[in-house]
């Protein structure tokens, strides 16, 4: 019965403290800059709506302290009866953030965008959304060179790779 009660004690710290220890190694690996190289919403990548005369730039930078950044940097140009007109222009959100188990949460400051999902929402067509002030996505995948954030925002799928 002693050997029991210890082999469960033991079994429990050691699971307990793998589950740390992998909040740890995801917490390290998400720290810095992450451009994003592909956005999909439902399955549509949100992206490749812009077509060639609009570009997106989407990055995040997430600080050791828990802060973190997303730019978004839209140009486009356009000729309409005869004048070409061009635009460039870089939204940011901020806000903090924390990792639990596999899950990536992101608490934002004044946004009024709605997340980093607005923006997605609104290049896949969907115009109507709410202004969110916090987002949560599972990590699908992280490495030292690659970031996979998969999760459920406003009822619809959201897929980001960076």
């Amino acid at each position: 019965m002693l050997k029991n009660s210890i082999l469960v004690v033991l079994t429990a710290a050691t699971l307990t403290f793998a589950g740390c220890s992998k909040e740890k190694k995801y917490i390290k690996k998400i720290e810095g800059d992450w451009e994003v190289t592909n956005a999909t919403v439902n399955g549509n990548n949100a992206l490749a709506t812009l077509g060639d005369a609009f570009s997106m730039e989407l990055s995040m930078d997430f600080d050791e302290d828990g802060d973190f950044d997303i730019r978004a940097t839209v140009s486009y140009t356009y000729i309409e009866e005869g004048i070409t007109y061009s635009y460039s222009g870089t939204n940011s959100l901020s806000g903090t953030w924390e990792i639990s188990d596999t899950d990536l949460n992101l608490e934002y400051i004044d946004s009024d965008i709605g997340g980093i999902v607005g923006p997605l929402l609104y290049l896949s067509g969907i115009e109507e959304y709410e202004y969110i002030s916090t987002e949560n996505y599972e990590i699908v995948e992280l490495t030292k060179n690659k970031l996979v954030l998969e999760g459920i925002n406003q009822g619809y799928s959201i897929r980001i790779e960076a």
